[in-house]
């Protein structure tokens, strides 16, 4: 049987005999969304449970549904189909995965090995953690662990912190201080102040999509140029193209 998402989609659709309109229909999910599902492979949890209500779809087949939206290499090398599953939540941040936002609901809710540790995922954004981490990864966090040096964890700085959003780094020590260290060279150590900076919990698992590459570095450079400095490169490359010609 196929393995991704849109293939698994469309497998059950057609196995029902319906079409994206009907299923549309059945299960409350606009037509445009359906399409793309089947056309990205891109879905949300709460979206695909919809859709196995609708398809009537077993347990073990909501679950092959389910887990298709992970990386093929976090499926293969961590889960298998006699493990028990649990919802965990789905944050956009570190602290709203940590309740110190207004608006702290997550964004969705994905399949992870059941476990009774006090886990959740969050997204992670940027890419300060690379290659550990790639910009858009998930990360999950057991909230009760302490963090060692060495270790990936999550922290929660001051309201007057530049890093309101929270920060996801690797701690260590260094010079006698310590700091959280970015697996990215490019930003620097940041030095614990232990009134402002609290440890929150440690990574435990890192789910990186292996689709999302890194950004070639001379991209990453022009995207970092001023709207000046980009027209000079793009006319640059303009009248390299026209040498060559």
């Amino acid at each position: 049987m196929a393995q991704n998402l849109s293939q698994l989609l469309k497998y059950y659709r057609e196995r029902k005999g319906y079409t994206i309109g009907k299923l549309a229909i059945e299960s409350g999910v606009p037509r445009t969304t359906i399409y793309t599902i089947e056309s990205t492979s891109s879905a949300r949890t709460s979206t695909l449970v919809k859709l196995a209500e609708a398809l009537n779809l077993t347990k073990q087949e909501t679950d092959e549904l389910l887990l298709s939206l992970l990386p093929t290499t976090y499926k293969e090398n961590n889960l298998s189909n006699e493990v028990d599953l649990m919802l965990i939540p789905l944050y956009n941040s570190v602290s709203a995965g940590l309740g110190c936002e207004a608006i702290e609901d997550p964004i969705d809710w994905i399949y992870y090995p059941k476990t009774n540790k006090n886990i959740i995922a969050i997204n992670v954004k940027g890419d300060s953690m690379e290659d550990t981490i790639i910009d858009g990864a998930i990360i999950i966090v057991d909230k009760d662990c302490p963090v060692e040096c060495g270790e990936i964890g999550v922290f929660l700085t001051s309201d007057n912190s530049e890093y309101t959003e929270g920060l996801v780094k690797r701690l260590r020590k260094k010079n006698g201080f310590y700091v959280l260290e970015s697996d990215n060279t490019l930003y620097q150590d940041i030095i614990i102040n232990t009134r402002d900076i609290v440890s929150c919990g440690k990574v435990i698992k890192i789910i990186n999509d292996p689709i999302k590459k890194k950004k070639d570095p001379v991209i990453t450079a022009y995207e970092s140029l001023d709207l000046e400095d980009k027209k000079v490169i793009e006319q640059m490359i303009k009248a390299l193209a026209a040498k060559n010609k």
